[in-house]
């Protein structure tokens, strides 16, 4: 059995590259674009992801949970993956087509077709994507070397073709083909694992757990996308700049936070079903990576958004500084809810858990963002979002604290909390001292990191000595 150790290495390395590139990549692009520009582009993404959701019917989320359970059997695997590309080969198709009907028949949001259609491409794609197979057999080496890659490829041709605010296509196909270059690479190495055949596949018994998976994944899809969607369509790609570009460092930082616990997924579903002591072992263990990771780096992003937003983006972006704080309480409240909530409910089956949440926080998410909006523009659509989460992961959370033993050591909550609190009392002592943000940025980052490190260490955190091979 492959060690966490080493998969949660390769997987800090993959998250770390889904940090760096992405954001240099719409640094670059936030000064050329402009909020107006880089607004336009993650709207009509954002349309399109609807279709990419319906698309998918929960293949990534089940396929890796179903893989993981035979990958040791290359009869039953091949059965399931082909059952499963069939599955996604179908759906895929449909959706292409009902997109297109869509964007020909009953577009009334402003947003010019050809950007659309060039969106719309990923929704044909996603019958390749497999990401789901690599991560069920836990090849999470090959998913870093692809990965670095194409993003690499695809910085180089952000930073030589978008020179002006009129290339908004060209950044837009360019955000295309690093999508699709990833599925490309997928379908060459697969048959190094494994085999598409079209004997005894039996589709029809996959179809009532991917629609419950399904289900829930649209409902999660609806109150996660749903904000940028009304907030196109009732203000303007201004404010939707502002406002994605505040979700991409919350998103790189989330990276950061999630990719040594991301991992445990395959372990977490074989483990449930054989040995439940190590089942919460693992779980608590999570836990305590998750609390010193977490804490520190939503503290430093609260604290100091505006230096972050202007570094990043430019002085253009400024007002997305109350934004980036506001959406700062995400990095606490997903970080624990994608191990004690997504994880945890997809290893255990209990999928009709997400399915009461999803509902209630769409619902909620909606109605926040109707009166919210229209008040505090960007900001409105923060703050429903920071409150849908906390309804998505509380709800979860007190379920499953009542169906299993989940047990929080208190210890390794607080030792992170005063451990940050002590960290981050020097950099606001020097950050009058800083006028450049890039010099701010960098310094402080690493004396908080310094400081963090060793006043954890003095109290007793040994997290960065441990491992969990043992499970």
């Amino acid at each position: 059995m492959k060690s966490l150790t080493k998969n949660s290495i390769y997987n800090s390395i993959y998250s770390f590259s889904n940090v760096i590139f992405p954001l240099i990549m719409t640094s670059y692009a936030s000064r050329v674009l402009l909020p107006e520009g880089i607004g336009y582009v993650n709207y009509a993404k954002n349309i399109a992801s609807y279709f990419v959701t319906f698309a998918a019917l929960g293949i990534p989320n089940y396929g890796l949970r179903e893989i993981a359970k035979v990958k040791n059997n290359k009869n039953m695997m091949n059965k399931l993956f082909s059952e499963l590309f069939i599955v996604n080969l179908i759906n895929s198709i449909i959706f292409t087509i009902l997109y297109l009907v869509f964007i020909f028949n009953f577009n009334s949001l402003n947003i010019d077709n050809t950007i659309l259609l060039c969106f719309g491409v990923l929704i044909l794609m996603n019958i390749f994507n497999i990401d789901w197979f690599y991560q069920g057999i836990e090849k999470y080496g090959y998913i870093v070397r692809r990965s670095l890659f194409v993003k690499i490829i695809s910085l180089i041709l952000t930073i030589c073709f978008v020179k002006s605010n009129n290339d908004i296509f060209i950044f837009a196909v360019i955000n295309v083909c690093a999508i699709t270059f990833n599925y490309f690479f997928n379908i060459l190495y697969s048959r190094n694992f494994v085999r598409i055949s079209f004997n005894n596949i039996q589709i029809l018994r996959h179809f009532k757990p991917l629609i419950l998976i399904g289900l829930s994944i649209f409902l999660s899809a609806l109150y996660s996308k749903v904000d940028i969607t009304m907030l196109g369509y009732m203000t303007s790609t201004y404010y939707v700049g502002l406002y994605t570009n505040s979700q991409k460092i919350i998103e790189a930082l989330l990276m950061l936070t999630v990719s040594i616990t991301a991992v445990y997924l395959p372990r977490l579903s074989a483990l449930y079903d054989t040995d439940k002591d190590k089942f919460v072992l693992l779980i608590n263990y999570g836990i305590r990576i998750i609390s010193f990771i977490a804490i520190p780096l939503f503290a430093y992003t609260f604290m100091f958004s505006s230096n972050i937003v202007t570094f990043l983006f430019g002085y253009s972006f400024a007002d997305a500084s109350m934004t980036l704080k506001i959406l700062s309480i995400l990095i606490m409240i997903k970080s624990f809810g994608d191990l004690l909530c997504y994880q945890v409910v997809l290893a255990t089956r209990m999928d009709n858990i997400r399915l009461i949440s999803y509902f209630l926080a769409a619902v909620t998410n909606i109605v926040l963002n109707l009166f919210l909006i229209n008040v505090l523009y960007q900001n409105g659509a923060g703050i429903a979002s920071v409150i849908t989460e906390l309804i998505v992961n509380g709800v979860q959370f007190l379920i499953l604290r009542y169906k299993l033993s989940i047990v929080i050591e208190i210890k390794y909550v607080l030792i992170p909390i005063f451990s940050t609190i002590v960290s981050i009392i020097p950099i606001l002592l020097m950050k009058d001292l800083f006028m450049n943000q890039f010099y701010f940025c960098i310094i402080s980052t690493i004396v908080m990191l310094g400081f963090y490190i060793l006043i954890s260490s003095l109290f007793g955190n040994n997290i960065l000595k441990n491992n969990i091979t043992e499970v």
